[in-house]
This record gives C-alpha cells, sequence and structure tokens, in this order.
C-alpha cells in the first residue's frame, strides 16, 4: 500500500487553473503567508496554495522556504592562534589535538577538564551557493547556535557548562570528513600565511610584492597543539609545517610539486609534499558497528575504519554529538535490515517519518510502488509517465518487467550531490553501450550499465556489501520530485531536523539544473551506440529532458530497499 500525506504541498505547476484566483503565498522569510494571485506569488519567487477562505490564511503552514542556513567555512575562521597549547586559548590551531573529534568544551575550574575546542568558523545567513564557493558545509535553516549553544553537562545543579555538539559536528559532518576549516600555507617570499584558497594567497602574495607566490592545502604555517602532529626535528615523523624558504618551495614546479594556475599566477600543490596528517579521523572515533561474524550478527564498540574492515555497518552520532549504542534505535534498525538480507521490516518503516536521517545513511522519503496487478494505482508521481516534456502527476506503470516487479521499496536519499558538481554519465561516447533500460527499476539500470558515473558510484558507496547506492530511474526521480515537496519533509530536514550534525542539502531548484536519471533512451541511436540519458529538473516549470551522455548535469544516489511484512 502506498503512504499518503495530508499537509503535502502540491507544486505550483497543479494550480495553473488558479491564475487569476487568490491564495496563500509563502515568502522567503515572510513571517507567514500573505494573500496573493498566482502569477504574482510565481513571478516573486513564492510558494502558492490555493485556500477555501482568502480572509482566513491561519490554515495555511509555509514551508520554510528561507534559503540561509549556518555555513561552517575555513574563510569564516577568525583567529587561527599561535599554536601554543595553553589551556582556554580560543584559536584553532590552539585548541586542536588528536582528541578534539569530539569537540566537547568543559568549563570548569579542574584544568584537566578543560577542553578548548574552537567553536568559531560559523556564519549565519548564509545561501547554499555562498557556503559552496567557500567550500563549506551548508546546514539550511538551522542556526549557527545550535552547535555552539553553552549548557550544563548534565541535571546536576552544580554541573559545569559545556557545548554539547560543537561546531567540530558540523564542520566535518558529524566525522565522517575532514573538518572543513582547515587552511593551508600560502608562501611569498620566506612569508608564511594562512588561508583558505588559492585566490586568497594571491590577494596576499600580491599585497607582499611576492613573485612565485605557492599554495599547499596539505601543509600550514603553524602547528596545532598534542603530541603528534609533527616532528620538529624530523626523525622519522611528517612535518606539517611550511618551510617557504626551503627548495621544495622554491623549485617545487620543475618537480612536479606545483602547477602554474592560470587564473590567479601562482603555484598550487598538486599532491601531498608532506603527509596530510589528518586524513586518519575514521581511526579515532568509535560507535556501534554490526557485523557478521561466524555467520552470526554481533555488535561492538569499534572505529570506523575497523567497522569496514569487519564488512559491518557503523551507526555513527546522534544529535548530540554522542556515539550510538548497540541498544539504540539506529542500530537496531540496522540489525533488522542485516538480519532479513537487505530488505526492511515494515514494522520498522512504519516508525519513520518523512526527512528522518534512518539507518545511518540517508533521508527517508516514503514508499515507491509501481501500478500491476497487485498494486494499483502505485505511487504519486511529478515527472512525465512517457517522453519529454513540462512535469505533471501521474502514477508508474510497471512495463518492464524486472525480478524486482510486484516489489515495495523504501526510498532513502543520499544528504548531498555525488561529487558535488556537474558530471558527465560517460564522457567516452565509445565505451560500454547499454542495451536494456527500465523506467522505473533503479537497480535494474545500475546493473545493467557500466559506464564511468557508474564505477565512480560503486567505488565511493557500494564497497560496503551491505548497500547499493544508485541514481534514480526516470519513474523514482518523479516520486522523489512528489516527495521533497511534502511539508512533513520539508520540515523534518528544517527547523525539525533531529540529525542537525548531518544536514541535509536539498536538490537545486532553479529550471536550469538538470539530474541524471539511471534510464536510457533505448529505441533511438546517436552514432553507434545508446547515447540519450533522461534528465529532469526540479524548479518552479519542471521538465524532463534527453541529454547525451557526455553532458554535465548534478547527480543524486539512492537506496531503494525492499520492504517485507514481519
Amino acid at each position: 500500500m502506498s503512504i499518503q500525506h495530508r499537509s503535502r504541498i502540491k507544486s505550483i505547476a497543479d494550480y495553473t487553473s488558479n491564475a487569476n484566483s487568490q491564495g496563500a503565498c509563502c515568502y522567503a522569510r515572510a513571517e507567514g503567508p500573505v494573500a496573493e494571485y498566482y502569477n504574482t506569488c510565481v513571478v516573486n519567487g513564492g510558494h502558492w496554495q490555493p485556500v477555501d477562505d482568502i480572509g482566513d490564511l491561519t490554515q495555511v503552514a509555509c514551508p520554510n522556504l528561507g534559503v540561509t542556513g549556518c555555513c561552517c567555512s575555513c574563510s569564516y575562521v577568525d583567529n587561527w592562534g599561535g599554536g601554543q597549547g595553553v589551556d582556554g586559548a580560543t584559536g584553532f590551531f590552539d585548541a586542536y589535538n588528536e582528541s578534539s573529534q569530539n569537540c566537547e568544551m568543559i568549563d570548569t575550574d579542574d584544568p584537566t577538564l578543560v577542553f578548548p575546542c574552537y567553536q568559531g568558523g560559523l556564519q549565519d545567513n548564509i545561501t547554499f551557493c555562498e557556503c559552496s564557493d567557500r567550500g563549506g558545509v551548508w546546514a539550511q535553516g538551522i542556526s549557527c547556535d545550535t552547535y555552539t549553544k553553552i549548557e550544563p553537562y548534565d541535571d546536576d545543579a552544580n554541573a559545569p557548562d559545556m557545548v554539547k555538539i560543537g561546531a567540530y559536528q558540523l564542520c566535518s559532518r558529524g566525522g565522517t570528513q575532514p573538518d572543513v576549516r582547515w587552511p593551508g600555507a600560502c608562501c611569498s617570499g620566506n612569508t608564511c600565511d594562512t588561508t583558505c584558497s588559492p585566490k586568497e594567497c594571491a590577494v596576499i602574495g600580491n599585497a607582499h610584492g611576492a613573485t612565485g607566490i605557492s599554495w599547499n592545502p596539505n601543509n600550514y604555517c603553524i602547528h596545532p597543539i598534542g603530541n603528534g602532529w609533527y616532528d620538529p626535528d624530523n626523525q622519522g615523523g611528517d612535518i606539517v609545517l611550511a618551510g617557504c624558504d626551503s627548495e621544495q618551495y622554491t623549485s617545487g614546479e620543475s618537480q612536479g610539486f606545483y602547477e602554474k594556475d592560470k587564473r590567479s599566477n601562482i603555484y598550487i600543490a598538486t599532491g601531498n609534499i608532506n603527509a596530510l596528517l589528518f586524513d586518519n579521523y575514521s581511526d579515532t572515533l568509535k560507535s556501534s558497528c554490526s557485523y557478521l561474524k561466524s555467520k552470526e550478527l554481533v555488535c561492538s564498540n569499534e572505529t570506523k575504519t575497523i567497522c569496514d574492515e569487519y564488512k559491518g555497518i557503523w551507526s555513527g552520532y546522534n544529535k548530540d554529538g554522542k556515539q550510538i549504542a548497540c541498544s539504540d534505535t539506529i542500530t537496531t534498525d540496522i540489525q533488522a535490515y542485516m538480519t532479513n538480507k537487505n530488505k526492511i521490516p515494515r514494522s520498522i518503516i512504519n516508525t519513520w517519518k518523512l526527512g528522518d536521517r534512518v539507518l545511518a545513511q540517508g533521508r527517508y522519503l516514503g514508499e515507491f510502488i509501481v501500478a500491476d496487478d497487485t498494486h494499483s494505482p502505485g505511487s504519486e508521481c511529478f515527472g512525465t509517465s512517457e517522453n519529454t516534456g513540462s512535469c505533471y502527476p501521474y502514477y508508474p506503470k510497471n512495463n518492464d518487467n524486472t525480478k524486482n516487479s510486484n516489489k515495495t521499496f523504501a526510498i532513502i536519499i543520499a544528504e548531498n550531490d555525488f561529487g558535488g558538481s556537474n558530471l558527465p554519465y560517460e564522457a567516452d561516447l565509445n565505451s560500454s553501450d547499454v542495451l536494456s533500460s527500465s523506467s522505473w527499476d533503479s537497480w535494474y539500470n545500475h546493473s545493467h550499465n557500466n559506464l564511468n558515473l557508474t564505477k565512480n558510484i560503486n567505488r565511493t558507496y557500494n564497497k560496503n556489501v551491505w548497500w547499493s547506492w544508485c541514481i534514480a530511474s526516470k519513474d523514482l526521480w518523479g516520486f522523489v520530485a512528489n516527495q521533497v515537496n511534502d511539508l512533513d519533509f520539508i520540515t523534518n530536514t528544517t527547523i525539525s531536523d533531529d540529525t542537525p550534525n548531518f544536514p541535509y542539502a536539498g536538490l537545486q531548484k532553479n529550471n536550469v539544473t538538470f539530474y541524471w536519471t539511471s534510464t536510457f533512451e533505448i529505441g533511438f541511436d546517436y552514432g553507434t551506440k545508446t547515447q540519450l540519458v533522461y534528465c529532469q529538473s526540479f524548479g518552479d516549470s519542471s521538465k524532463v529532458v534527453l541529454s547525451r551522455r557526455d553532458n554535465k548535469h548534478r547527480a543524486r544516489t539512492f537506496l531503494a530497499l525492499e520492504v517485507v511484512d514481519d
């Protein structure tokens, strides 16, 4: 059976018949809905909804249309510090050490408990584009205070104050990637400056009147406190301090260490001159790990690195930045999935809400079903049932008869676009052909082509035997387009997000940005091989188009987990 939500916000494309009628218009940053004509609302970038009584707009719940949020970025760091290691220091490097990953800060008179974790590098009211341009991590609709709020350690009246979540949790996506606040070393003459990008380095170097300016993102002008970060005597350890007067910086291009950037006219490191020390973050953080041992399901507290070696599933961290125990719901849900051989029991998904972060993987989008002899009418989609054109509501049909026919799937969307930029499906038009393609079965499509995008997804996500991430089919994208406009999904991924450490980056909705589907147009020869792929946009005037596979579009991955009855 399909799940229906009364609070679903229809696409404004459904309201064109009401163009001359007043309804409720929700504008970004507005305190509430206003009475507005459809055309005026759409032209001004609002979200229009019909209402029965224009005099009573209290019946309308506006989604969070604000396009700003909290951004963590290297360029927002206001104090790098001097690397002295003084208790209570406020600089980024002063506060950083090997145990900093939990990023708790306890305010107490006991110097052994003082944890001066740097809480800077965050900025409120930043757009996604601005944050991306700065190489940051963005949390839509969430205040930066969420990460830096000081509150008592526990209910004890004498309990010390502490930062329970910490900026690190956002800046590293809950410990799943290195902290984006780390800078690089800018060498201009014998001067070393801490900068966040080649552009910043070029500006500083030009201000110095320097020539031969170089930037290395893996070295620093000052070093973090604690043991193990660098070896000042070079006794077998890795040196991360940039020696701007050394030969490796002054003649790096001839040795292949640097390439000259034509835009900024500076030398940029092409790889690690010295080992980047902070790539072992996954070796220090522990949480519950579920894995098979002698065919028996066990759970233990492990680092993600060890959990991967066990071929297990790592549970990660909760909203307070604390490790998840084997008895916690996230872990038991994961174990239910594993014991059902990569299928999810219906009793489990019945506890999930749209937009929830589930199985420590991504955001839940609901159940996807195609119409057949067993299921009718299937799941509502917003795309095109056939070929291309402007999107409209429809119900997908099972015309392909794959082995996954007659199954129900729980859909989980990844929290970020794959690769972070526009990508070709396959740059080489003469590479492997696609001989079979389904309009609805995403995993069938993924397993039946051997193109570059598919290979990259497998290398990135599908090394773990428990998961099968893939690009959505044409019909599944239509289902996604319908679900991401649901008020519950919008709310639970923004203002009511229970997992702010893993912010959800919404799909780009601007009518000109298209996302790859995994459905190919098999019946049309374009050259010597199957070249055309369906794509969909998600703006107010969303469309489905065909694109050559060597063109560049956005990619987002999904899990389609078969639902089984208990």
